[in-house]
């Protein structure tokens, strides 16, 4: 049983110390991070994609509005009718050109059509403000969580290697008759906890991963932790804050 739980333990530390060394060097930031879903997150595109389908229905609203041009020709040929005069046979070549100019001066649904135009442009961009936030949010979130995740497992990896050396130290005392099996099978039984713990924290950190790689769009290697400011004092500092933000998320800039 011994040998169980130290064989145990030490597979359960291999997976994520060979991860962790064949990592590349350089660190991936949470600007960084939100920079990249922002530029190529699917579902901002087909947003941006929509709003720039409505974009075009003002201008076709628009031009119900303005004048048009239309240029008609005609060209034919008419043979002539032989006569008792022998001769060739003659014809004539009619043609025209006909150019028409009109302007609407109203149209019971020209209004209201540009009207109609112009609010499923507003209500497209507002989508896509919705979006640009959840998308953002999800990549933070992700990020976020990937961190606290590992550092769960760090911990948990931390208190199994302490752990074993102290079940190593409960052996030895209860070898030479200072320490019952009892105190030994309670410290297997700590040391069992806690790989269950180990467990259920990197199946966390594997999902965590999996939904960093799905909003962002490449693995979650080099994290580094976030340095955030200072909780402002009160409600207009943190309206400061917030309007001295260099991010706008309709103005796609991240800096």
């Amino acid at each position: 049983m011994r040998n169980g739980v130290v064989g145990v333990a030490a597979g359960a530390l291999l997976p994520f110390s060979f991860a962790s060394s064949v990592a590349c060097a350089e660190p991936f930031t949470l600007v960084q991070a939100l920079a990249v879903a922002y530029e190529t997150n699917p579902q901002l595109e087909a947003q941006r994609a929509a709003v720039r389908a409505t974009d075009e229905e003002v201008a076709k609203a628009y031009g119900a509005w303005r004048p048009k041009a239309t240029v008609d020709s005609t060209y034919a040929y008419a043979r002539g009718e032989y006569h008792a005069i022998p001769g060739p046979p003659s014809g004539t070549y009619p043609r025209g050109v006909t150019a028409t100019l009109s302007q609407p001066l109203f149209g019971g649904d020209i209004l209201p059509n540009i009207r109609k135009a112009r609010a499923t442009v507003e209500a497209s961009r507002e989508q896509l403000r919705a979006t640009e936030e959840q998308v953002l949010l999800d990549a933070a979130t992700a990020y976020l969580d990937v961190l606290r995740f590992q550092k769960i497992v760090d911990l948990e990896q931390a208190s199994i290697i302490d752990l074993q050396k102290l079940r190593q130290t409960v052996q030895t005392r209860v070898s030479v008759g200072e320490l019952s099996r009892t105190e030994l099978g309670q410290t297997e039984g700590r040391l069992y906890n806690l790989m269950e713990n180990l467990t259920a924290a990197q199946t966390q950190l594997a999902s965590a991963r999996a939904s960093f790689e799905h909003a962002v769009g490449r693995p979650a290697e080099n994290l580094v932790d976030p340095s955030f400011p200072v909780v402002p004092d009160d409600f207009d500092a943190a309206i400061g804050i917030r309007e001295g933000a260099k991010f706008d998320g309709v103005g796609a800039k991240l800096v």
